[in-house]
C-alpha cells in the first residue's frame, strides 16, 4: 500500500509542477530530521532556529517563503505518518513562545508576518475507519490555529489533484 501511494504521489507531484510555478518537494523519508528534543532552544536560545542541524532548516525556510504548505501521507494506526508528525513538531520555531488569546482560547503568538494555508493529503488503509479520518482532520483543525494558517482541504489522495491545481 504504501509503495502503491508513493507512486501515485510522486505522479501527482509531476503533474503540479507542469501546471504551477514554485514547486518544491521534500519527500521526507530521504532526509534527516531529528525528532524536537523539547529543548525550547528555537525559542530561548536561538530564536527563530532550532538546536539542529538537519534537512529540516531548508524545511522550515520554503514553508515561511510558501502559499500553500501540502502533507502527504498514508495513514498508519488512524493517523499520518511518524515523519509528518516529527515534521510538525520540528515547525514550533515558526512561532513565538508568547500567547495571545484566538476565538477565546490561547494559542501562540506569530513569529512572521504571514503563514501559508495547509492541505492535507491522505490514503485510508483498510483498517482506518471514518472516524479515524475524522479525529485526523480535527488535530490538523487545531494545528493551523497555532500555526496562524487555515486548513485548505483534507482529501484522499485520489481527490487530491483537483485541489492541488
Amino acid at each position: 500500500m504504501k509503495k502503491r501511494f508513493d507512486r501515485e504521489l510522486e505522479g501527482l507531484v509531476m503533474r503540479t509542477k507542469e501546471k504551477a510555478e514554485n514547486v518544491e518537494y521534500y519527500n521526507l523519508k530521504a532526509l534527516t530530521i531529528n525528532q524536537c528534543a523539547g529543548c525550547f532552544g528555537c525559542w530561548v536560545k536561538t530564536p527563530g532556529l532550532c538546536v539542529f542541524d538537519d534537512d529540516m532548516e531548508q524545511i522550515l525556510k520554503s514553508i515561511v517563503h510558501s502559499d500553500l504548505l501540502v502533507f502527504a501521507s498514508p495513514l498508519v494506526m488512524g493517523f499520518v505518518s511518524s515523519l509528518i508528525k516529527r515534521c510538525m513538531d520540528r515547525m514550533i520555531p515558526l512561532i513565538h513562545p508568547y500567547f495571545d488569546f484566538v476565538n477565546g482560547e490561547m494559542h501562540h503568538m506569530k513569529r512572521y508576518e504571514s503563514y501559508p494555508q495547509l492541505g492535507i493529503i491522505y490514503q485510508k488503509s483498510e483498517d482506518d475507519t471514518e472516524e479515524d479520518v475524522s479525529i485526523c482532520r480535527a488535530i490538523f483543525d487545531r494545528f493551523v490555529i497555532n500555526m496562524h494558517s487555515e486548513l485548505r482541504f483534507f482529501c484522499q489522495l485520489k481527490d487530491a489533484e483537483g485541489e492541488l491545481i
